[in-house]
């Protein structure tokens, strides 16, 4: 009788404790966040810093929303060369995410994320190929880029406290690029000079081509 009181009392404790995780598993299917990007502002030719928002929808499904901003103050780790004597720039980045295992502890997700940036620079002293195909120097120009595609996405939540952790993801698309120089001075056809690396920002005109997504936004659980 002893045993089977001792048997009876294991069984509850062992229920308890899985009643437990079963909750605490229910309430990690049912998180928001609240994340930001500090990384991207060490993008050498567009850096910017992006923040979202990421709502549960329902156990196997969650919608981002991530907005991105540039200007020149943020541009402490690249060159004028790279991103000009004035720069800014947005971009927002809706995201869809499907959760393999809402009852995990650390989730796994598969998304599609689309994207569009826009941005600004100004110029001086430098070189780019015209979508006529000229090789033109110049003193300073004007140069806008809008870059848009779509990203498929492998991720996950990686909780480093109550509320706090880290969305680690990587990933592949394409994209769409339309650049252009305007309000050109001083504008020199030269004899095209070999480019050991081609920037961005090297030829004006429309260009496709995949896309890699790779990074780290630290959150916070709400």
């Amino acid at each position: 009788m002893k045993s089977l009181k001792i048997a009876f009392l294991l069984f509850l404790i062992a229920f308890s404790t899985k009643a437990q995780n079963g909750q605490a598993n229910s309430s990690e299917s049912k998180s928001s966040y609240v994340n930001v990007s500090i990384f991207s502002m060490a993008d050498l030719y567009a850096p910017r810093l992006r923040f979202g928002y990421i709502q549960h929808l329902a156990p196997h499904w969650k919608a981002g929303l991530d907005f991105g901003y540039g200007t020149k103050s943020l541009a402490f780790l690249t060159t004028d060369a790279n991103v000009g004597t004035e720069y800014s720039l947005w971009e927002i980045r809706p995201e869809l995410h499907y959760i393999f295992n809402p009852e995990a502890k650390t989730l796994k997700y598969v998304s599609v994320e689309a994207f569009y940036i826009d941005q600004d620079h100004v110029f001086v002293n430098n070189e780019y190929r015209s979508s006529n195909n000229e090789e033109l120097r110049f003193a300073q120009a004007d140069f806008t880029r809008q870059k848009y595609g779509m990203h498929f996405k492998f991720g996950l939540f990686l909780d480093i406290g109550k509320h706090l952790g880290f969305n680690f993801f990587g990933g592949l698309g394409f994209r769409i690029a339309d650049k252009q120089y305007t309000n050109v001075i001083n504008a020199q056809e030269v004899i095209e000079t070999a480019r050991v690396f081609n920037g961005p920002y090297d030829k004006e005109g429309r260009t496709f081509g995949f896309n890699p997504s790779l990074g780290v936004k630290f959150y916070y659980k709400l």
